[in-house]
């Protein structure tokens, strides 16, 4: 059985994506993990996913029942480069 917050999860999700907002969620569908933006589209009435963040769009996500403004974790970043060149 799904808990309230889980309501209003659901609600607070919809009214975003009927405002027009993007929307990441860490995971949309098991069967397709790259997809995580969503974002309703008025011209087809419907809602789709994607698999990479909007450009110059603000993209929110829900926490704890409420819409807030998504910040892409940082990408740790390996101080080791390795040369891969091939010397002739």
């Amino acid at each position: 059985s799904r808990g309230l917050g889980d309501v209003y999860k659901r609600q607070a999700m919809r009214q975003a994506l009927l405002e027009g907002k993007w929307i990441y969620c860490p995971q949309i569908s098991k069967s397709m993990p790259d997809l995580h933006f969503l974002h309703a589209e008025k011209t087809c009435n419907r809602v789709m996913a994607y698999t990479k963040s909007p450009v110059n769009k603000t993209v929110y996500q829900e926490k704890n029942g409420k819409i807030i403004p998504y910040v892409p974790a940082l990408k740790k970043v390996s101080k080791t480069k390795r040369n891969n060149s091939l010397k002739m």
